[in-house]
This record gives C-alpha cells, structure tokens and sequence, in this order.
C-alpha cells in the first residue's frame, strides 16, 4: 500500500452565470457585475520535525504539499480571485481555526470561496477531517492526538456559510487507500451540509479507498525537487484545466481522465497493480450550478452572451433584448417542437426574474413558499425572502390571485405574464426569520 499523499483541496466557489445587476429596463446594458471571487490556500507536509526541521524520508511526510498550495494560490490569483491567507504552509489545525475567523471578515455575501488545503486527511465515520500539523516536533502518537490536531471539514463549510456567500466548492486531493494512522477511516467518507444555503461542490481527487501520488517515480523526484516546484499527479493535471475557460466540472473531468493516465506509470514504478492503483479522482458532494468557472469572466460573459442563441443558452435573454424578443413573439405558438418551447419558456422566466432583481429560487417545504436564494443589489427582496402567493392585475382590468404549493407553479405564472403590458405582479413577500421576518408587498408592473 501506498502511504497516503492527501492533499486535501478545498475550493469553494461558485458559478458566474450570466447574472447582472440590472434595472427592470436594463437588457441593454454595457456592464456586468461578477460576484465577489475569495481563495484561502494551505500546504502542510511537515507533520514529523527534528528541531523544526522537516525529517527527510519520515513516513508521515509528504513531498508536494507547499508547492501545490504555492501555485494554486497563483494560479488563483491569476485567475481573478483574492487569495485571503498570507501564511499558508505548515499550519496547525489551531492556527487555521484561528487565521480563517480572520478571512471570514473580508468575505462578503453572494461571493463565491475557494477553500484549498494540501495535506493528510482521514475520516472516521461519516465525517472528513484534514490534519494540521503537530504543535510538537513528535508525530501524531495516537488517533486521539490527530483528531484534536485535525478540523472537520463539516467546520470549515458552516464557518464560510456563516458570510452567506452564493457558492461554496471543495477540492479535495486526498489519497484514500491508507491514513495517516492505520487506525482510522479511509477518506472520503460521504459528505452532507444539510444547514447550508450555499451552492456546494465537494471533489476529492482520488476515489474512496484510491490512491493519489504525489510524484511519479523517483527520477522525477530527484530532477525536480521541492524548491523547483513538483506537484502532485493530480495538481499538475487539474491546473492546466482550470486556466481554461470552461465550466470547473469539465476542468474536473478533463483532470480526472490525465491523472488516471499518469496514475498508471506511478503506479507501475512502485510495482503495483494497475486495477486497484489508479488515481480516479472523484465527486462526493454536487449542488453547484454546472457552468460554474473559475475562469475569470468578467470581461467575456456579456459579449457572450449576447451572441447566445437563446434556444442553447435560454439565460442570454437576461441581457439580449433580441433573444426576448423572439421568445416572447412564440410564447403563445402550438407549433414549437419540445425542446424550444422548453428553452423559450426558461428565456421568458430568466427575463422575468431578472425584472424582479431575482437570480435563483427554490421551494422551501418546511416554510410553504419560493425562496429567493441569490438577489440582485437593486433588488426590493433580501436573500432567503420567501413568497407564497402572487397577484396579476391585467390591463383589461382582470385580477388572478394564486397560492403556489410547488416551485413549477410559481415559474409558470411568472412565465404567463412577464413583459406582458399592462399587467401588474404583486408578491407577497415574507422576511427571512433571521432578518427579522415580516410582510409586505412588493410590485413590478410591465
């Protein structure tokens, strides 16, 4: 067995969508607004010293750690996003606690977090951990000391929910054929955050019970050392991937099948089998928008979308008024095949919501209503407002009042009778409880 080279990546970020801050009027805008983009980076390899020295050959040590945290933080950076943490190699499970309740402040709501720790992890159960590095100079003795030496990575979602960003994404690099301690779990254990309002995306780049090298074989180690930058298997394919304009899922993907390439030579040098020895890397926790970048795209989203077509891209109609436009003309045609009626449809809804200053909804079941979990600036709801029924008031003077059950009922009144003139919406908006709840009113008329 291979000892583990964890790497545990965590990066929580989200999806820029084709979302701007626009008045009810604004299709034509020539700006766009991109949600806030924060990184936090970790490397620890030293988890055995001598005198502050890191041992060299101590089982426990890892070989690439520091460097992959080093050019993710770069290759973030480069990317768009502010990088939270200046100190970022060798740091104790306190010491992250303590320098994450810092970052916390600069993170603001509907951003988008890039949490990325490089190191051992384990799990024990249902619960992931990573594993700062001993405050002594002796290694872990005991799974005690690890445990209370380590964070749950369940602490790390909840804190950075805490600032209400709009997404959260973990990259996990983690070897998961043998811990830190024989001991304990094998990571990754099956993840839930079940108290989190975030987009959440959770991948580990290794399967359960898989292994991810750190170097291929020991000539490369010795020809590229650590001050020469060697990354692991999984970094050096995964960062040529991000720095593509691409959804991070396809990233993802295209990373998975190189390491596997790779995967097999490291595992070839080290004499093991090649069935049970590949590196696949693995998604453990999806509910992330899938066209999520972190490409930077600020500059590009509008130009693009305004060339979307709308039937391949029904969100372009948020910005392209021509897209609307042709939709609107075919929302009351019995000829559309399906699939455009779908795409008409969701061009009309996107409009509609963006009238309202709304970017995402779903449907809470315990409260009875559509939640408004992402909102523009110049929106007159707050994030997690809930409605339970709408008004229409039409031009011919005719009133529809509608409690909706589902979240399908509420899009289809929005689809009826957006940008319909002359008629009036009225929702009835009910505060969040922990924005001190409340009702009122709120009115867009076409």
């Amino acid at each position: 067995m291979v000892r583990a080279r964890i790497l545990i990546r965590w990066t929580v970020a989200t999806l820029a969508v084709l979302c701007a801050l626009i008045s009810a009027h604004g299709l034509a805008a020539d700006t766009l607004d991109t949600p806030d983009r924060f990184a936090y980076v970790i490397g620890n390899s030293a988890y055995e010293t001598f005198q502050g020295e890191k041992i060299d050959n101590s089982p426990f040590n890892l070989v690439t750690p520091v460097n992959d945290a080093r050019r993710y933080a770069e290759a973030m950076e480069d990317l768009g996003w502010e990088v939270l943490n200046d100190a970022r190699f060798e740091r104790s499970a306190e010491a992250i606690r303590r320098e994450l309740e810092i970052a916390l402040n600069k993170i603001t709501p509907g951003s988008e977090v890039v949490f990325i720790f490089n190191g051992h992890g384990f799990s024990i159960d249902d619960a992931n951990f990573i594993v700062g590095i001993p405050a002594s100079d002796a290694s872990y003795a005991s799974v005690e000391e690890m445990v209370s030496g380590s964070i749950n990575i369940d602490y790390v979602v909840e804190r950075l929910n805490s600032r209400n960003p709009s997404r959260i994404v973990l990259l996990i690099n983690a070897c998961g054929d043998q811990p830190l301690l024989s001991s304990v779990g094998t990571a990754p254990a099956k993840v839930t955050f079940p108290n989190v309002s975030a987009e959440v995306l959770v991948m580990y780049s290794s399967s359960p019970r898989g292994v991810a090298y750190d170097f291929i074989n020991s000539q490369e180690k010795a020809t590229k050392p650590q001050e020469e930058n060697l990354t692991s298997v999984f970094t050096r394919s995964f960062l040529k991937e991000i720095e593509k304009e691409q959804p991070l899922l396809s990233a993802f993907t295209s990373a998975r099948i190189e390491t596997e390439r790779l995967s097999l030579r490291a595992a070839a040098f080290r004499g093991l089998p090649a069935r049970t020895s590949r590196q696949i890397p693995h998604v453990v926790h999806d509910t992330i928008n899938g066209r999520f970048s972190l490409f930077d795209v600020t500059a590009t989203s509008l130009e693009a979308s305004q060339r979307a077509d709308w039937r391949l891209a029904p969100t372009s109609c948020r910005l392209n008024e021509a897209n609307l436009n042709e939709a609107l003309k075919l929302r009351d045609s019995s000829e559309l095949a399906t699939s455009d009626r779908e795409a008409m449809q969701s061009c009309i809804l996107q409009a509609g919501l963006q009238d309202l200053g709304i970017d995402k909804i779903t449907f809470d079941g315990v409260r009875g209503g559509v939640v408004f979990t992402s909102v523009s600036a110049d929106s007159k709801f707050k994030r997690l407002d809930l409605v339970r029924s709408v008004s229409m008031l039409r031009a011919d003077g005719s009133r529809t009042t509608v409690d909706f059950e589902t979240l399908d009922q509420f899009q289809e009144i929005l689809f009826e009778n957006a940008r319909k003139p002359g008629t009036t919406i009225v929702l009835t908006r009910i505060g969040a409880p922990e924005t001190g709840g409340g009702s009122s009113f709120v009115t867009h008329k076409y």
